[in-house]
């Protein structure tokens, strides 16, 4: 797509596009993930050894690397050229490559030294032993993500939001060998899906140097660490990293948190002035939470990303032009498109948790009880949706304008909170507690993020904003009515039916509660004269 043809709604259908194929794959793999695993103590460890390296992922990959160098590599190539905006890149790329094995190093040592030092209880023993496993997908993926973000600065997005659909349908093979290979023994199991992420993100770093080598001169170490376009990068990563890292470190603490406070039902977590307190949660709830994100990720994967990827280019290439005009466009515009996508996400994903989890991962090892912890883990996350969708798209208007700092501060006070609101939550609503903390609090970081830059831009034209929210409003309470209604018609699920007929009804109370909701949302906001809707169908925004 030639720079000068640049659309942010042909780039956001792409994305979607591609990002929904993949999203639907997830689906299929976390319903294998509940049928072989269910959520037990095998499955809560590797959800847990499978965040780090995401941590890291975000952190460097998509995070503050990613929106550190975009803006950098744009002014770069406006002010000096082509040539040297390519070299920043492969200046970047040498030292990105050089970092990651450092820390890969040392993790894998910390892997190996910790369980011989008597300090952690023997529960961590199979989590620590995934993650030296796992650990090596850390540099693979945050190259994967880099390379990626290379290629949407030269307006390419297919082979970027291609990278996600490569990781699901290895790690679905995976799931089926180790399924048949190993049937009774669940530790190898876990350990043969470990490595499949492995094979997967070769495949994934492969891919995005495949696709950016047709278009680029050669890759070439430079080791030019006093280039100061890379040292301008690295000042901003820096602020960035330390906001990043706290919103990510929370999510772990999470993870940790629902590994270390769980345990059997009347188990005994400690013993207080003579007072035995019991475990907050049951063992199982890592991998609660991991299906629970998974859902939620659906939504934000398919459109909140792909708004803020596809907008974040524009809004970079406007801040070096200093046009103030166009950036306040490319942001308004993607946040109408995000409020008109997300706030029905959110209504409609709490309206239908209850049977999508059903339809999706209830059978064999994973059972009516686990469906009733996991919808109100899906409820509680549902209410932040669209403000998980907000926060990407806001973040990066900040990151084009070089401003660092506000993010980050936002960010530490808001995990503050969000930590404070767990160690509260986790006791009264034991899982659902961690994810309503964090979709409250996402709710305050995106409110205050809106704030805070609208202030710096010169004042525009709110009436397009305003009508979307109004347009939006009506239509999701449209869009609910006809979806309870749908639901309190839908017959029964008897168990002795049959396992055909019995998915056949579980696809029907999940499909036209969905449809039915859908198709009232978008003819309201037809009937509304929507301009959110013309652009998704391709008629420009207003």
């Amino acid at each position: 797509m030639p720079d000068n043809k640049f659309n942010l709604g042909n780039a956001t259908r792409l994305i979607s596009l591609l990002t929904l194929a993949s999203r639907v794959l997830g689906l299929v793999r976390d319903s294998l993930i509940a049928r072989t695993f269910g959520a037990g103590a095998a499955y809560d460890a590797f959800a847990f050894a499978f965040r780090v390296p995401n941590l890291f992922r975000r952190l460097f990959g998509e995070g503050a690397l990613t929106a550190a160098f975009i803006p950098a590599f744009s002014e770069c190539r406006e002010k000096d050229g082509e040539e040297e905006a390519w070299r920043l890149f492969n200046v970047v790329f040498s030292f990105l490559l050089l970092t990651l094995t450092v820390i890969l190093v040392a993790g894998e040592l910390a892997c190996l030294i910790l369980p011989k030092t008597g300090l952690i209880a023997e529960k961590w023993d199979l989590p620590l032993k995934l993650l030296a496993v796992m650990f090596p997908y850390m540099p693979l993926i945050c190259m994967t993500a880099f390379l990626a973000a290379m290629l949407q600065c030269r307006m390419r997005f297919g082979m970027a939001a291609l990278s996600p659909t490569v990781l699901n349908v290895i790690w679905i093979a995976s799931l089926l060998f180790v399924s048949y290979a190993f049937a009774k023994d669940e530790r190898r199991q876990v350990y043969g899906v470990a490595i499949g992420i492995l094979i997967a993100g070769v495949f994934q770093v492969g891919l995005q140097a495949w696709a950016l080598r047709r278009i680029s001169p050669a890759f070439r170490f430079i080791f030019d660490w006093r280039n100061p376009s890379l040292r301008k990068i690295l000042v901003r990563m820096g602020p960035m990293i330390a906001g990043l890292a706290a919103v990510q470190l929370n999510t772990c603490f999470d993870g940790i948190m629902a590994v270390g406070l769980s345990g059997p039902e009347g188990g005994t977590f400690a013993t207080i002035a003579g007072r035995a307190i019991r475990f907050p949660m049951l063992t199982g709830a890592n991998s609660i939470l991991y299906y629970g994100e998974r859902l939620i990720e659906f939504p934000l994967g398919v459109f909140g990303i792909a708004v803020a990827t596809a907008a974040f280019p524009a809004m970079s290439r406007a801040a070096a032009e200093k046009d103030s005009g166009a950036f306040r466009k490319a942001l308004t515009d993607g946040l109408r498109l995000v409020i008109f996508i997300g706030v029905p996400a959110s209504a409609g994903t709490i309206l239908i948790s209850s049977p999508l989890i059903e339809l999706l991962f209830q059978r064999r090892a994973f059972t009516a009880v686990e469906t009733a912890r996991c919808a109100r883990v899906v409820m509680a996350s549902g209410i932040g949706i669209w403000a998980y969708c907000a926060i990407q798209v806001l973040a990066r208007g900040f990151y084009s304008l070089g401003d660092v700092m506000t993010p980050v501060k936002t960010s530490a006070t808001v995990v503050v909170l969000n930590l404070a609101l767990n160690l509260s939550l986790v006791w009264f609503m034991r899982e659902a507690g961690l994810s309503l903390a964090t979709s409250l609090c996402a709710t305050i970081q995106a409110v205050i993020l809106y704030y805070v830059l609208s202030k710096r831009l010169p004042k525009g034209d709110n009436g397009p904003m305003l009508r979307c929210m109004l347009t939006t409003v009506t239509a999701t309470a449209a869009m609910s009515v006809a979806v309870l209604l749908c639901m309190r018609l839908m017959p029964g699920i008897d168990p002795e039916q049959g396992k055909a007929a019995v998915f056949f009804l579980k696809c029907v109370r999940v499909g036209v509660p969905c449809c039915a909701g859908g198709a009232v949302y978008f003819l309201v906001a037809f009937l509304l004269r929507s301009a959110e809707l013309k652009l998704l169908i391709g008629r420009g925004l207003a």
